[in-house]
């Protein structure tokens, strides 16, 4: 037997609409990919408007007529696309209680306030 496999495995649709990002000339989209492409943005415009993942699935699965598994995979292959939206704003926040905690220990330091710095 050999070691190879069964098949081969081209590209997925994520990779290809990553390459679309990339570069659009030369990665052009088919109609389809570009219908997943489509839909993987309304899916994040949704998530950036706070929905949550099962009404998004009840929206793609009345609009765009799609099973509940793939609109699922649409909201897992979304989030690698264009990122987690609740992990970038979680670490979004942590920087900027950072940078307010730093410039109070400066005016604390500047004033000579040990009470205020000491905090």
């Amino acid at each position: 037997m050999s070691n190879l496999p069964a098949f081969k495995r081209g590209d997925t649709s994520l990779d290809k609409i990553r390459a679309y990002y990339a570069d659009p000339i030369k990665y052009e989209l088919t109609a389809t990919l570009e219908a997943v492409r489509k839909r993987l943005q309304d899916v994040m415009q949704l998530r950036l408007n706070y929905w949550s993942k099962q009404k998004i699935v009840t929206y793609l699965k009345v609009h765009y007529n799609i099973e509940q598994a793939q609109a699922y995979a649409d909201i897992r292959n979304s989030e690698l696309l264009y990122g987690e939206i609740n992990e970038t704003s979680r670490k979004a926040k942590m920087s900027v209680l950072y940078e307010f905690s730093f410039q109070f220990l400066q005016r604390a330091r500047e004033r000579g306030d040990m009470k205020a710095e000491a905090k």
